[in-house]
């Protein structure tokens, strides 16, 4: 199986699949060129140079790419850890080859696109499957039509690619093997440089870089202290206890004994 994990340009062609216009182009330098779906024609890939890693492929710039030491490696190199303008990984699980196309121009394929890298990855291993990865011998696909692979919740148009069998490769495919393994060789990766600040502007704004206006803070005084006022202590009132003065209680009134009544002895 595969092992997705730096150099950068290309000594030859790019052949790519546009997933957005469900078609293949061709670069070379500034010019490029769209090829179609190449329905019903035949391309030749060279298994023997594949190649995978983790590719940058931004328009406009070259590709920047860090390959894996081989194919079969066990642990991926890990991913460059720059991020791109989006604030997503600059860099993804990518794969380059030579190819030739059908009318035999040789050209590479070097791509990092989701679709078209698992089409690339089952030709790889429909093409290799028992078989030696012989550098005369390039593997044969018919291109019928397109068909829609799916990510999650989106579909992608990706060619469909049916392996034919195995063919001569050509002197030039041979030749332009060695040169192509050399140029993807495993290397360490060095983030290019970023512009200046200075030579960024934004509009209507002073450059980027441009130090930031001092803020002068105005001083605030100290605030003041007041010296405590002091209470003096509450002084106690004596109270006198209220004087409690006698009442007079009046003589008893003396009672008259009452007389005996009539017919009784007085008591002795």
């Amino acid at each position: 199986m595969l092992n997705i994990s730096a150099g950068t340009g290309s000594l030859h062609p790019q052949f790519r699949w546009a997933a957005q216009s469900a078609s293949f182009t061709l670069s070379s330098g500034s010019q490029k060129q769209d090829l179609g779906q190449l329905a019903g024609q035949r391309l030749y890939l060279s298994m023997a140079s594949v190649v995978t890693g983790w590719l940058k492929i931004a328009p406009g710039a070259a590709p920047v790419s860090v390959w894996n030491p081989d194919l079969i490696t066990t642990t991926s190199n890990p991913a460059p850890s720059e991020v791109g303008a989006d604030g997503k990984p600059a860099f993804k699980q990518g794969m380059a080859m030579l190819a030739l196309m059908p009318d035999g121009t040789l050209a590479e394929i070097q791509t990092n696109a989701a679709g078209f890298l698992g089409v690339l990855i089952d030709a790889f291993n429909s093409a290799t499957a028992g078989n030696a990865l012989a550098p005369n011998l390039v593997a044969a696909f018919d291109v019928q039509g397109i068909t829609m692979r799916k990510f999650g919740p989106a579909a992608v148009a990706c060619p469909n690619l049916v392996f034919v069998g195995a063919a001569e490769a050509p002197a030039a495919l041979v030749e332009a093997l060695p040169g192509f393994k050399a140029s993807h060789a495993p290397s360490a990766y060095t983030p290019q440089p970023a512009a200046p600040l200075a030579t960024l502007r934004p509009a209507g704004g002073a450059p980027l870089g441009t130090p930031a206006p001092v803020m002068v803070q105005a001083a605030v005084p100290a605030p003041v202290a007041v010296p405590a006022v002091p209470v003096a202590a509450p002084v106690a009132v004596p109270v006198a206890a209220p004087v409690m003065a006698p009442v007079p209680m009046p003589a008893p009134v003396a009672v008259p004994a009452m007389p005996a009544p009539m017919g009784v002895p007085p008591a002795v």
